[in-house]
């Protein structure tokens, strides 16, 4: 490879010359750069825009949901007393709870034994709770207090055992049902004496008895084998936690429904938003008509009447519900109106949204949907619109890269062109200097000639 001196005969910095020119020369690809950037800031906006219409057609969907309409919620004044949920089948109501007592699981502990005590012959310990189904388990020969309690933990399903250290020196078995109710009673069934007397568990001591929970539920004494009561009050779960009184409310759950309405506004508001930033004045997508119309028409589907009279004379717009639209374009919520209207008929808000009938009656959430979709599907404008970007983007990539092969050569040939230059000058210094040589030489030989003819 020959090496290359800029400017060594000439003295002109040639490759600082080189690089001024093919800058020059290069503005086309700077022109062309620059128009990728403007074109990739426009798709990242439409991606965004996808983004957020996406976001915005999820929670409207969340609105074509029936049972988010027929949502109740229960309340209680003491939840230390006792809490409730409730299921859709459930009726607004108060009920005044009164706790007498808790229903209780069965606790015995064993006799104490030695820390280094051990089974001295092997055995099977038959457990049943209740009238439930006798449980047996395999105890081996040598094993140690707490073996015992994880055999037992291991092979029975309706008793809990532990070990507790009474008093540093000596261990008691604990046994615990899982049930509670006073017919959950923990039995030994036919489980040997000899094998008992060797647990500490001839004559246990009852740590806690098994007992039902009692109450009084609007005046009505209830005794269940649980405390958590189902079948009480159709719809409505109740879950005693201790010994008072409490009132426990069931009402419509307007909280829920509140929420996902203006979940579905501050959606749109993030769209229409972002929407009017890219489309300003000197803005990313500023006056692209495509961006322009559907934001008209999702606002459109969002504000418009929805049919005339079609609920009775009821609710055919989200004006009529408490969304209005602000002077900057955006919806706000009057979140009072919102709640009175759905107090007075969640029905009808509920078709307000969601309806979809013969005749082109269709609910807000459901219109708005239907557009979105039209934008947001993969054969849809959005889609549409970023393949025709790719598209851009890869012509001009490809425009660069061919310009930039041609500019290459471009400076290989100047470059070239320089180096000849000097090759020539190189050559004429030469020239000039041997010539100026034979000059020299000529003077000399001339000015000698003179002095001997004097």
């Amino acid at each position: 490879m020959s090496i290359y001196f800029s400017g060594i005969i000439s003295g002109i910095d040639t490759e600082e010359l080189i690089r001024q020119l093919m800058n020059i020369e290069r503005r086309p690809i700077r022109l062309m750069q620059q128009k990728v950037s403007r074109i990739e800031e426009q798709q990242s906006a439409w991606r965004d825009v996808n983004t957020r219409l996406s976001n915005l057609e999820t929670k409207l969907k969340d609105l074509l949901d029936a049972n988010l309409y027929s949502a109740m919620k229960a309340s209680s004044s003491d939840e230390k007393v006792a809490t409730a949920s409730v299921r859709s089948s459930g009726v607004p109501a108060t009920y005044t709870l009164d706790v007498e007592r808790l229903a209780q699981n069965h606790v015995m502990a064993g006799g104490p034994l030695a820390k280094d005590w051990t089974l001295q012959a092997g055995g099977t310990l038959e457990l049943q709770v209740g009238d439930g189904d006798v449980e047996t388990i395999t105890l081996q020969a040598g094993a140690s207090l707490h073996e015992v309690a994880k055999a037992i933990n291991e092979q029975a399903k309706n008793v809990r055992a532990s070990v507790v250290n009474v008093d540093g020196e000596n261990l008691r078995l604990v046994l615990e049902g899982v049930a509670t109710g006073e017919k959950a009673t923990i039995a030994f069934a036919g489980t040997d004496e000899a094998l008992l007397g060797e647990l500490g568990l001839t004559n246990p001591e009852e740590l806690q008895k098994a007992q039902d929970a009692r109450f009084t539920l609007n005046g009505l004494v209830i005794t269940r084998s649980t405390n958590e009561i189902s079948d009480a009050i159709e719809g409505v779960t109740f879950t005693l936690r201790a010994v008072g009184a409490t009132t426990i409310t069931v009402s419509q759950d307007l909280d829920g429904i509140v929420d996902k309405i203006k979940a579905v506004v501050d959606q749109y508001n993030s769209f229409y938003t972002f929407s009017q930033e890219k489309l300003a004045k000197d803005a990313v997508l500023q006056g692209d008509s495509a961006l322009i119309q559907l934001v008209s028409r999702v606002r459109s589907a969002l504000t418009e009447p929805v049919g005339s009279d079609w609920t009775g004379g009821g609710l055919n717009q989200l004006a009529l519900i408490g969304i209005t639209t602000t002077r900057e374009g955006t919806l706000t919520v009057d979140e009072t109106v919102l709640r009175e209207k759905l107090a007075e008929d969640p029905l009808a808000v509920q078709r307000l949204f969601s309806v979809k009938e013969d005749g082109g009656i269709t609910g807000v959430a459901q219109r708005a949907v239907d557009l979105i979709q039209q934008y947001t599907r993969s054969s849809g404008l959005i889609s549409s619109r970023q393949n025709m970007y790719r598209s851009m983007i890869d012509d001009i990539n490809d425009q660069i890269d061919s310009l930039e092969l041609r500019l290459q050569r471009r400076e290989e040939t100047m470059r070239a062109q320089f180096i000849r230059m000097e090759q020539m000058l190189a050559t004429l210094n030469a020239q000039a200097t041997a010539l100026a040589g034979q000059l020299a030489q000529i003077s000399a030989i001339a000015a000698g000639g003179g002095s001997r003819g004097g």
